[in-house]
């Protein structure tokens, strides 16, 4: 039987993704420049005498564009000790007891969030350490339906957005909702797993297949789409996505325009850097509030003739390629928000750093009787 084209071109992109993920997976050389981590402003802990510093246990991720040595150079700059915590081994529960806390960026596959949620949750919850990420942020973390159930439980401006678990409930969207719609599967980053619905009768077979015995077919060559459906509405925008990374008082942010023929900017390497909106800064501290996040990237379309900003989503962890993630006239910096406004600070930082100073100020040393009002002063 021939495939449509829309399964070929789907089945072209499993194999793709799947040759990034095999690159990117754990036996994947790291190089490191190090001048590109000099060449950044070091960031340094707020100390109180009357505390110790943890010993961090630090889990090399792989990649390109690894976290960890950033981590590394902060933990060296502010003279925490640490070692290396190999978290994947069969002996990691053994090993976690040399540490107080562990920093470990987890990747966005399915396989690595899988054991994230469970080695995190027993860390945590039953050993009595300390994680970034925390078990909070690693459920949040590439979860859409969560995030959809959290932020209409907070009233926050997300997207139209429906999460169903019924056959039938799902049907009777199918048919309800206008079209075109867009459909999304857990997990998924850079547009992955993301398609448009252009009729009534595709959405039906959609949700004919989610809750059909083997499930859909995703990108994911291990993983399918079983009992569940997410739709959100094609929102009206203003041709681009913009990405705003709130961590603590710190806010960075930059533009990503939708390619012509296509409805996703996500993933899709078109990046704008200049000047963010104080609006959509508030927003996104408020959902880092909200959240209980320490670090979070929220993502917004823009409709002009509403006025709105609409989430998209948010993530823990995003692609970080330069130490350059905020341009104002063409200078980089950050925004710190102090004082009731956002003052801009000129230079090159690497928000790994940051988010390790924030968490570990506000959220390490508040549960060892440190920092007091972490919300309070995480959003104002």
């Amino acid at each position: 039987m021939r495939l449509p084209k829309s399964r070929i071109l789907m089945r072209v992109l499993q194999y793709m993704l799947t040759v990034v993920n095999f690159k990117s997976s754990r036996f994947h050389k790291v190089c490191i420049n190090e001048n590109d981590l000099e060449k950044t402003k070091k960031v340094e802990l707020a100390i109180p005498d009357i505390l110790k510093m943890p010993k961090v246990g630090l889990v090399k991720d792989k990649g390109e564009k690894s976290y960890w040595p950033k981590y590394e150079r902060f933990l060296k700059n502010n003279e925490i000790p640490y070692g290396f915590y190999d978290i994947h081994s069969h002996n990691w529960l053994e090993q976690s007891n040399e540490f107080d806390l562990i920093v470990w960026r987890t990747a966005s596959s399915a396989s690595e969030l899988d054991e994230a949620r469970k080695k995190i949750f027993v860390l945590e919850k039953y050993m009595g350490k300390r994680c970034f990420p925390t078990f909070n942020m690693i459920m949040i973390y590439e979860d859409k339906a969560i995030q959809h159930f959290l932020m209409k439980l907070k009233g926050l401006s997300e997207i139209e957005t429906y999460v169903s678990n019924s056959f039938e409930d799902a049907l009777t969207l199918s048919k309800k909702l206008g079209v075109p719609l867009v459909s999304k599967v857990n997990p998924g980053s850079g547009s992955a797993g993301v398609e448009l619905v252009k009729s009534h009768r595709a959405a039906r077979k959609l949700v004919e297949k989610a809750f059909s015995y083997n499930g859909r077919w995703t990108y994911w060559p291990y993983l399918r789409q079983k009992d569940y459906v997410l739709f959100q509405k094609l929102q009206r925008n203003d041709g681009y996505d913009l990405r705003i990374i709130a961590i603590g008082n710190y806010v960075f942010g930059y533009y990503r325009d939708t390619p012509k023929h296509d409805f996703r900017a996500s993933g899709m390497g078109k990046f704008r850097k200049e000047d963010i909106p104080v609006r959509a800064m508030d927003i996104a501290r408020l959902v880092a509030d909200e959240f209980d996040l320490p670090t979070v990237a929220v993502d917004f379309l823009y409709d002009s003739i509403e006025d709105k900003f609409y989430i998209i989503e948010v993530s823990s962890f995003i692609r970080v390629d330069t130490a350059e993630q905020l341009h104002v006239n063409g200078v980089p910096g950050v925004y710190i928000f102090e004082d009731g406004k956002y003052r801009f600070e000129p230079g090159k930082f690497w928000i790994q750093e940051l988010s390790l100073k924030v968490f570990i100020e506000r959220t390490y040393w508040k549960s060892h009787g440190g920092v007091k009002n972490e919300r309070d002063r995480i959003c104002d």
